[in-house]
């Protein structure tokens, strides 16, 4: 039987001078108090994916992940091969489950995710190296495990944008670059913008993305409601004064009148705004 657990996740922090705020995130996970991974015990109702249950990926990341030789000395072909061989089994297999990984293991999925942007420039650098010594072998190899790791990215980010009360609870640095106003005016993330309550804290980065879909979103309800009024008062005008005044010149009158926009706008925070500008550890739905 699986209970709902909160894990730690640290998700911003700020310091200015002596000052430090950190902000854990409470991620909700899955928890089977029959299934015990450090043992090697795996409830029989364990769900799975792919053929993997939460035993099977936990086993497979940690011996794959042990197999990784860090700190490598340049020139080591046999080596780095090894490692790419262990990197693309890793972020190959772990993409098949990211609905068991996601439900139990929340907190390693994103360490995971952002292993990614480590290891991509770590093989940027490899790749500098060989190039130098025209090794088109190793060169290849490096592009398709390089090509493999994007593949990822792509993979994880979009099975969590399909979540959105967890994308907008993650890192900055993870969703920055995959913030935008069209996300909050479609689908699933619309109702933040029109009434559905945030989290506990927001960063501020997704408080702008969401500022600006505001303001998009504002503008043209409230253009057409203003239109419509502009076009019965115009229209009422018309029928006492000139009554045979084509509806099209009624409309381009109504589009030189002015259009009073109110934006009702969310205040973003910063670390040290919540922690009210003094040194604290914040934990937040």
């Amino acid at each position: 039987m699986l209970s709902p657990k909160v894990s730690p996740l640290l998700v911003a922090e700020e310091r200015i001078g002596n000052t430090h705020v950190r902000i854990f995130r409470k991620v909700l996970y899955d928890f089977a108090p029959r299934t015990d991974l450090a043992k090697g015990i795996v409830d029989s109702d364990e769900n799975t994916e792919n053929g993997y249950n939460v035993l099977d990926i936990y086993r497979f990341m940690k011996t794959t992940t042990d197999q990784v030789v860090p700190d490598l000395p340049r020139g080591d072909v046999s080596g780095l091969l090894s490692n790419l061989h262990y990197i693309q089994e890793l972020y190959t297999e772990t993409t098949k489950v990211l609905t068991i990984l996601q439900s139990r293991l929340p907190g390693v999925l994103v360490k995971q995710y952002e292993m990614i942007e480590f290891l991509t420039n770590e093989i940027g650098e490899e790749i500098k190296y060989y190039l130098e010594f025209e090794m088109d072998d190793v060169l290849n190899r490096l592009w398709d495990v390089r090509r493999i790791l994007q593949e990822a990215k792509k993979k994880i980010i979009l099975f969590w944008r399909q979540i959105p009360e967890f994308f907008i609870r993650l890192p900055i640095n993870i969703t920055r670059e995959f913030l935008s106003p069209q996300l909050f005016l479609s689908g699933d993330y619309f109702p933040y913008i029109t009434g559905s309550p945030l989290p506990e804290w927001t960063d501020p980065d997704v408080i702008a993305a969401m500022n600006v879909a505001l303001k998009i979103y504002h503008t043209k309800e409230q253009t057409i409601v203003q239109k419509r009024a502009y076009m019965l008062i115009v229209s009422l005008i018309f029928r006492e004064k000139m009554a045979n005044i084509p509806c099209e010149i009624k409309k381009i009158i109504i589009d030189y009148l002015p259009i009073f926009i109110v934006f009702n706008l969310f205040v973003p925070k910063t670390p040290l705004e919540l922690a009210n500008f003094c040194s604290a550890t914040i934990y937040v739905s």
